[in-house]
């Protein structure tokens, strides 16, 4: 967290520009939320050293042993708002983190952006990108027993390269958890990101423009591009 919060600082700028195009921020506004986001990761990394660290002794009767010992409790959903779309966003994900969860980050739609920087900078402090969650594992399962999997494609619009083969391996090859629906079954279903040009070649021009024009100027598609290549040479 320290060190994602390091990384955030280091792309304020690139932060501002997205807070001012997606939420309308002023300067001085998305200053504020940058330096608040990257303040969350300092202070819940701090909780985290206090009070995970090891248990604590509590006070009890002559002869009795008490300790307070914290662990994290599951997936938590954190769903963040629009208007502060990454201070509070950073810091619902970085306090469920700290706590030794994993989590399910859920954006405002209006600002996608920048929530994808945020998280694409916490994978790269060190923060594993996990297995894709169970919710979706479910949704391409059903799919595949409706339509079979040999007539189904999955389109990824993250842009974080770690996460993306974690993806892919999971439609491909299984849940690698073993915890999920997709565990222990090989759905070898090809996985591509909607910036390749496989894909954008079939997406109608007016939506390209629309929806996909900002994300291209922001992912670097091409270390998604490879690790799905990759994915799909061993179908």
């Amino acid at each position: 967290l320290e060190r994602a919060a390091d990384l955030i600082e280091a792309k304020r700028a690139e932060f501002l520009a997205l807070l001012a195009r997606e939420a309308g921020k002023t300067l001085p506004d998305g200053l504020g939320e940058v330096r608040e986001a990257a303040d969350f990761c300092r202070y819940y990394a701090l909780l985290a050293r206090r009070h995970f660290a090891e248990p604590q002794e509590l006070a009890g009767p002559t002869g009795e042993s008490n300790r307070l010992m914290l662990a994290g409790r599951g997936p938590f959903v954190c769903i963040s708002p629009w208007n502060f779309p990454l201070a509070i966003f950073v810091g619902q994900v970085a306090a469920a983190f700290a706590a030794g969860n994993a989590v399910i980050a859920k954006p405002a739609e209006q600002t996608p952006l920048v929530a994808h920087l945020a998280i694409r900078l916490m994978h790269e402090a060190g923060i594993p990108a996990g297995a894709m969650n169970f919710e979706n594992q479910g949704i391409i399962k059903r799919l595949a027993d409706q339509y079979g999997p040999e007539n189904l494609a999955v389109v990824l619009g993250n842009g974080d390269a770690q996460g993306a083969e974690v993806f892919a391996e999971t439609v491909t090859q299984g849940d690698p958890t073993y915890a999920g629906p997709l565990a222990g079954v090989p759905l070898k279903i090809p996985v591509y990101h909607v910036l390749e040009d496989e894909v954008m070649a079939v997406v109608p021009e007016k939506l390209r423009e629309e929806r996909l024009q900002l994300s291209s100027l922001v992912i670097d598609v091409e270390p998604m591009r490879q690790v799905l290549q990759a994915s799909r040479e061993k179908l």
